[in-house]
């Protein structure tokens, strides 16, 4: 997994910055490649300070890649594409003039993908299993999963309900439909 970490003093100033709306603040990266032994691998959530957390819109993307594929791509783009929407949303949130949103909306990066689908497996076994107001799987209204956005094969599709395993439960499918509907139309 790569991995990029930042001193505290850093990360305050840059989450300074990200506050100050009539500043832009520069990042330069100098990434230096280092294998190391296999470790243990988690998700990483955030939640919206605002809306009812019984109804809960997760939007998540795997942070992951392998080494025979385009990281960039799978899924640099989708996990990327991620954080521009929790960027976004946020700052909407931050306007006087914005109503407040109705549902709270989870942004998760999970781990693992590649080997599994691991991370967003064991968040599903952990909601099913909680007791929790808003940690619950049934305090989650819809997942929208963002994987390789930024395809190079010029092909703008949405993997949904009409193509959805046959093993999938059918009352899935109606919803899974309807979001399709929203993004196309």
């Amino acid at each position: 997994l790569p991995a990029l970490f930042l001193s505290y003093a850093a990360g305050e100033a840059l989450a300074n910055a990200a506050l100050d709306l009539s500043s832009n603040a520069n990042v330069q990266l100098f990434i230096h490649v280092k294998d190391l032994p296999d470790f243990p691998v988690g998700n990483i959530c955030a939640d919206t300070p605002t809306g009812d957390p019984t109804q809960t819109i997760v939007i998540g993307s795997h942070s992951d890649s392998v080494a025979e594929g385009a990281g960039i791509n799978d899924n640099g783009s989708g996990s990327a594409a991620n954080l521009a929407l929790a960027v976004t949303l946020a700052r909407l949130f931050r306007s006087p003039s914005y109503p407040k949103y109705k549902y709270r909306v989870r942004f998760c990066w999970w781990g693992a993908e590649e080997e599994g689908l691991v991370g967003s497996v064991y968040h599903v076994i952990q909601a099913l299993n909680s007791t929790v107001v808003g940690e619950r799987f049934s305090d989650y209204l819809v997942n929208l999963n963002y994987d390789m956005l930024g395809s190079p094969n010029y092909i703008f599709g949405i993997y949904d309900g009409r193509t959805a395993r046959n093993d999938t439960p059918p009352e899935a499918l109606p919803g899974s439909n309807k979001i399709t509907a929203l993004f196309r139309d």
